[in-house]
């Protein structure tokens, strides 16, 4: 069977989207997100770009693209959006995959698996409204405190995701559910992420205390 439509990319193009963004970031790092094959358009080809056009770290979401995404860009930080299936979780440590968790049982699971001379990196997920994954702002506050005491985990990131930039209310809400759970927490690391705009967010949202975002 013959096809009659196709779509034409222009990675060029791509190069350019990554330098407006960052511009639009206003200093805060750019994490790439890839998965899904890089929404159609090619994970390898895009990692290699996103890369080489200097975005902080690429986010995938499962293991699997991370092992592709190491292949074409071996030095790149790469950030596991999705938890890990248990079975994952040792090759994810022995990758030194960057790890989203959003219970205290992963975080533990991680802290038993991952060695204090190579402290395993894990960003703390909140749900601020998104009501897809994340722990919920009081919980979340107990994950960040268990993984700044285990000395087998480095506290890489706390983030959290809009639904719907575009709707005000809904993201002033979560803005301050977000605020406030950092203003309750100790001192974190001075390299530790604290993300929470995506595409829309980046566009439409002040920055508040973030210093990265996800587009």
């Amino acid at each position: 069977m013959a096809w009659r439509n196709r779509v034409e990319v222009s990675y060029a193009a791509l190069r350019v989207n990554v330098a407006a963004v960052r511009q639009a970031a206003g200093g805060r790092r750019v994490i790439a997100v890839a998965k899904a094959d890089a929404y159609g358009l090619g994970l390898e080809r895009c990692a290699r770009i996103y890369h080489s056009a200097g975005v902080a770290a690429l986010a995938v979401a499962a293991i699997g693209e991370a092992d592709r995404v190491r292949r074409v860009a071996p030095d790149a930080r790469i950030i596991l959006l999705g938890s890990p299936l248990p079975e994952e979780r040792p090759a994810a440590v022995a990758s030194a995959y960057e790890t989203c968790c959003s219970t205290l049982e992963e975080v533990d699971e991680f802290a038993h698996l991952a060695h204090p001379r190579a402290p395993h990196p894990v960003h703390v997920n909140v749900d601020t409204g998104m009501g897809r994954f994340g722990a919920l702002p009081a919980d979340a506050e107990h994950l960040v405190r268990g993984v700044l005491a285990a000395p087998t985990l480095r506290l890489a990131g706390i983030s959290t995701h809009y639904p719907m930039a575009t709707d005000p209310a809904l993201a002033q809400q979560q803005e301050g559910e977000f605020a406030a759970l950092l203003a309750r927490l100790p001192p974190l690391p001075a390299d530790c992420w604290i993300h929470q705009a995506n595409s829309e967010g980046v566009l439409l949202r002040p920055p508040g205390p973030t210093n990265a975002v996800r587009v």
